[in-house]
C-alpha cells in the first residue's frame, strides 16, 4: 500500500471506531522514512480525532525536529495539552514485546547479543564469537571499575545473562534484570552451570522495584539505553538504579551515539510504534547532562567508534 492508501484506510477506521486500526495505519505512515510533512500533519489530524492527544503533541514535537519551519506543525502543538511524561508505560509494553525470544537461539542470538553479520556464521562462529566478545566486555569493565570479591553487582537489561556467568566467579554476588519474563526463563538454561549466585528477576522497563534500596556495590548496563525509545522511562530507569546503589558505589553504562538513526536524548516514544532497536541516542554531553542530572557524580565519559561508555558513582 501506499502512504495515501494508509491513511485513508486510517481514515475509514476512525469512521468505523476501530481504533487498534486507525494506529495500525497511522503508524505505517511514521515508519516510512520518506514521509512528507502532510502525511505527518495528517496522522495528526487523525490522532485529534481519536482523542489520542497525548500521541498527537509528541508527534508534533518530533516532527518539528524533522520540518522546524512549519507554522502547521507549531499551530496544533499549542492548541494540544501539555504532556508532560512521569512514566511512558505505553512504550515500555512495546519494547516489552520486540524483546520477547521465542527460542534460546534467539533469545541469545537474536535479542541478547546480534552484532552484524551472525545470521552468516555457523553455530560454532558464534558460540565463539560470543565468548571472545564478552570477554573483551569483562576486561574493559574490569579495567574502569575496582571489581572486589566481595561485591553485589546488578546487570540491567541482562538478557540470557552473557555478562552474568563470567562476573559470577569474581564476585559474591550478580543479580540481573530484565524486561521479558521469557528472556529470564531462558536465562536459567544459559545460566545452569555458572559459578557463584545470584537471581535474575524482572522489571518494568521502567523502575527496579523487585530490588532493595543501597543493595549493590556495583550497577552496569551494556547497551540497554539506547533501545528505550523514552526520556521519562531512561530518567526514571537510572533514577531507580542510583536507588539500589550503596553510598559510592559505581553505576558503568555504554550506549549507543546519537547518529541519526536512534532517536535524540529527549525523545519520547508513540505509544502504538515499536521502534524496536532504535531507542534513543546520545552525545558525551547529552548523558553527562542526564547523570548529574540525577546526582550521580561523573568519573568518564569515553568514545569509541559509536558507542558511549560512562562511569559514574553515588
Amino acid at each position: 500500500m501506499e502512504t495515501r492508501d494508509y491513511l485513508t484506510a486510517a481514515r475509514n477506521f476512525v469512521d468505523a471506531g476501530d481504533i487498534a486500526k486507525v494506529l495500525e495505519h497511522c503508524a505505517a505512515v511514521l515508519k516510512d522514512p520518506f514521509a512528507s510533512l502532510d502525511d505527518t500533519l495528517a496522522c495528526i489530524d487523525i490522532l485529534i480525532s481519536i482523542e489520542n492527544l497525548s500521541d498527537a503533541r509528541l508527534l508534533c514535537k518530533s516532527a518539528l525536529k524533522t520540518f522546524p519551519s512549519s507554522e502547521a506543525l507549531r499551530d496544533r502543538l499549542a492548541e494540544l495539552p501539555s504532556t508532560d511524561f512521569q512514566i511512558n508505560a505505553p512504550q515500555a509494553n512495546q519494547q516489552k514485546l520486540f524483546w520477547r525470544p521465542t527460542s534460546y537461539e534467539q533469545a541469545k542470538f537474536g535479542k541478547t547479543y546480534n552484532p552484524p553479520g551472525m545470521h552468516q556464521l555457523s553455530e560454532e562462529e558464534k558460540d565463539a564469537r560470543w565468548e571472545k566478545d564478552t570477554r573483551s566486555v569483562i576486561e574493559v569493565m574490569r579495567s574502569d571499575v575496582p571489581l572486589r570479591a566481595d561485591w553485589h553487582v546488578l546487570d540491567v537489561g541482562c538478557g540470557v545473562g552473557r555478562l552474568i556467568k563470567p562476573l559470577r566467579s569474581v564476585a559474591e554476588q550478580v543479580d540481573g534484570a530484565d524486561i521479558c519474563e521469557e528472556m529470564i526463563e531462558f536465562s536459567a538454561q544459559y545460566l545452569e552451570d555458572a559459578e557463584g549466585r545470584g537471581e535474575i528477576k524482572v522489571n518494568s522497563g521502567f523502575d527496579l522495584q523487585a530490588f532493595k534500596t543501597e543493595q549493590y556495590d556495583f550497577v552496569f548496563s551494556l547497551h540497554l539505553f539506547e533501545h528505550i525509545r523514552s526520556r521519562a522511562n531512561t530518567t526514571h530507569l537510572m533514577r531507580e538504579i542510583r536507588r539500589v546503589l550503596k553510598d559510592g558505589g559505581y553505576f558503568w553504562l555504554q550506549v549507543h551515539e546519537d547518529n541519526g538513526n536512534y532517536g535524540d536524548a529527549y525523545g519520547e516514544g508513540l505509544s502504538f510504534i515499536n521502534y524496536e532497536f532504535l531507542g534513543n541516542g546520545y552525545s558525551h554531553n547529552d548523558l553527562r547532562d542526564l547523570l548529574e542530572g540525577l546526582g550521580f557524580f561523573v568519573q568518564f565519559i569515553r568514545g569509541e567508534d559509536y558507542w558511549v561508555t560512562a562511569l559514574c558513582q553515588k
